[in-house]
């Protein structure tokens, strides 16, 4: 079972192949609900949830501390996500934001979006 269609197929193809990380506004525990029954940090380098970070998402302390956990520099980053909130953090850490468009469309209050992703598969192209 995936957490959306396609997505655990996508994070298998990309592990090894890119530095992976996971930024949530999720706390530790709701963290772990998810991951125990979709099993993401297994294709992920680092997770950053709720806490980890100064402040949280719309402000880009949990984007950086992940970058400098992953030794990833602005140039190599891209941040994808669906929320206001992961826009607005991901503007402020001034790496490109990818939408996924298949949890909510492109839209005012989630712009700039860097890369309009249509599909899981997408990722693949960035």
């Amino acid at each position: 079972m995936d957490y959306f269609p396609g997505v655990i197929e996508i994070l298998e193809k990309l592990h090894g192949r890119a530095k992976l990380g996971i930024v949530t506004s999720k706390d530790q525990g709701q963290f772990a609900e998810d991951d125990a029954r979709f099993n993401f940090s297994q294709y992920v380098d680092t997770i950053v949830v709720a806490g980890d970070a100064k402040r949280n998402k719309p402000f880009s302390d949990p984007i950086e501390l992940a970058m400098e956990r992953l030794d990833a520099d602005r140039g190599s980053t891209v941040f994808v996500g669906d929320t206001p909130a992961d826009s607005q953090a991901s503007k402020a850490a001034d790496v490109p934001f990818a939408l996924a468009t298949w949890t909510n469309p492109v839209s005012p209050e989630l712009e700039p979006v860097a890369y309009a992703l249509k599909t899981p598969e997408d990722l693949l192209t960035l």
